[in-house]
């Protein structure tokens, strides 16, 4: 996925002919789901700034 030119659109971009099978769509939907949960358990227990 990206930008090109000066569309705002983004473009998706694949092989021809590539479909993936239910095992491999679950193993990357699941990825995606725990990166976004460990994501937001780092911003939770981070810790701001002191600015003075």
């Amino acid at each position: 996925m990206g930008y090109y030119g000066n569309s705002p659109e983004p473009r998706f971009s694949v092989e021809t002919g590539y479909a993936p099978n239910q095992d491999e769509f679950e193993f990357r939907r699941q990825f995606v789901i725990t990166v976004a949960l460990r994501l937001t358990e780092i911003t939770a227990r981070a810790v701001p700034p002191s600015w003075k």
